[in-house]
């Protein structure tokens, strides 16, 4: 039982050991771009956007030594991924046997594999297991250094720092904990209209956009007739069915959407009045169909929080190089011609290497995903019975649920769920069944580590 723990984790860094020996990366699209900006970083050309702010390729620049070698860029955040893991687990007072379910999620190899890319979601995962365990054990700021890297990394984490004041208020301030949080509610409300006014591009995606990659989402309001448009300051109609009905296509060309390059040009429109046309649209499809799109959003809150992705991006990657790795395979690669003729001699097939052979066995990543997704689905009754009539556990809990749930809504609001965006989420789940089979099962409760005291407690001295 002791052992259980340093075995996973074990586990944990031979899954990682492999995909960083053996799989290869994947620099199509996101990659390249932050790969330009960590090459022109501190020149006076670097292209910086709220998309691809300086954290992550200033990661790039430094980890990878000038980008001399990114391999050492992979080792990095392989390393700080175990390290997240161990001291998350770690951090925890259960017994060995339950800390192990929090690294049963790092063997996935889908989510092992998110180390070995140059997609900033892999060194996020790692931040918010140490961001998450710094909020429950209320050490605030910490959580909140760790909330001001994230947040250079994507704008879009700039909700962890209200979550932090909101931890801090509750335990300095000695405000409830339902006034604090109905606070932080009310400041992720206040989001939406912000991103509107601001750039509305991000809700333009949820609001307009159905990709092709989204099954099962026809938008009954369908392709305009037409449109009109003021573009430096001359009113005009778009008939064209071609460009009406790309207004609906998923693009992540925010300067240009949903004209196209081409037309805005033509148009003559400015970033403003494409902006004012992204507002414009949103609203119109909002108000022609607003169940629609409270169903689509309400949808995509539940698919971020118990991770059954839109788009399984880092699956299809993975699976792109197990096809790679088969479709171009040669044994010449491995041995020399007669080697090749003596294992035929012998009526044998020339051995495949393992590591060859696990990433072919990758292609069932997406299987293990929603095997998984469906168990914590299934535990969800379970946690929340334990949650109601625990307290003590319902305050050890409460910063994971609040920060599952106020994730998931911005995602459903701001972006599409693709799986790197909500891999951290099956990490909490995890966290938070542990905490339910600890009080169900008292006979696993041997913790060396003493409980974090309860949010919103004081000690006898206070």
């Amino acid at each position: 039982m002791r052992r259980a723990f340093p075995t996973c984790l074990i586990l944990v860094i031979v899954v990682q050991a492999w995909v960083f020996l053996m799989v290869p990366t994947d620099n199509n699209g996101d990659p390249n771009d932050y790969l330009v900006i960590a090459q022109g970083l501190f020149s006076r050309m670097t292209p910086f956007t709220l998309n691809r702010s300086i954290g992550y390729p200033l990661f790039i620049k430094v980890a990878s030594l000038d980008l001399h070698n990114l391999n050492l860029l992979f080792l990095v955040q392989s390393v700080l991924f175990v390290v997240a893991i161990f001291y998350f687990a770690s951090s925890l007072s259960l017994p060995p046997i339950l800390r192990c379910l929090v690294c049963v999620p790092a063997l996935i190899p889908g989510i092992a594999y998110m180390q070995k890319l140059l997609f900033p979601d892999g060194l996020i995962l790692s931040l918010l297991l140490l961001f998450m365990i710094q909020l429950v054990r209320r050490k605030v700021y910490y959580a909140a250094a760790i909330g001001l890297i994230l947040t250079a990394i994507k704008i879009f984490f700039i909700f962890l720092l209200p979550l932090v004041l909101a931890a801090w208020a509750v335990e300095n301030w000695h405000i409830s904990v339902r006034k604090a949080y109905v606070s932080f509610c009310i400041f992720l409300l206040l989001l939406v209209p912000l991103v509107f006014a601001i750039r509305p591009f991000p809700l333009y995606q949820t609001i307009v956009q159905i990709p092709d990659f989204v099954s099962g989402q026809i938008n009954p309001v369908g392709p305009l007739k037409e449109l009109r448009v003021s573009c430096g300051g001359a009113a005009k109609t778009i008939t064209d069915p071609t460009v009406l009905a790309s207004i609906l296509k998923h693009s992540a060309d925010e300067y240009y959407i949903p004209l196209g390059s081409t037309v805005t040009a033509q148009l003559g429109c400015t970033q403003g009045d494409v902006r004012r046309l992204q507002r414009q649209l949103i609203l119109y499809y909002l108000s022609r169909a607003p169940l629609f799109q409270a169903k689509k959003i309400l949808m995509n809150v539940c698919r971020a929080a118990f991770v059954f992705p839109q788009n399984e991006h880092v699956g299809y990657m993975l699976r792109q190089k197990a096809d790679l790795a088969t479709r171009f395979y040669d044994d010449r690669f491995f041995y020399e011609d007669r080697q090749v003729q003596y294992f035929r001699d012998v009526g044998l097939a020339p051995l495949k290497q393992p590591g060859l052979v696990l990433l072919r066995l990758t292609a069932h990543n997406n299987l293990l995903i929603r095997a998984l997704s469906l168990g914590i689905l299934g535990f969800v009754p379970l946690i929340a019975w334990k949650l109601l009539k625990k307290r003590d556990v319902l305050r050890l809990a409460f910063p994971v649920v609040v920060f599952i749930a106020a994730y998931s809504v911005l995602l459903s609001w701001f972006a599409f769920i693709y799986d790197r965006y909500v891999y951290v989420n099956y990490f909490l789940w995890m966290y938070l069944i542990a905490l339910w089979a600890n009080e169900t099962f008292p006979g696993l409760a041997r913790a060396s580590l003493a409980w974090p005291r309860p949010l919103g407690a004081t000690s006898k001295s206070e």
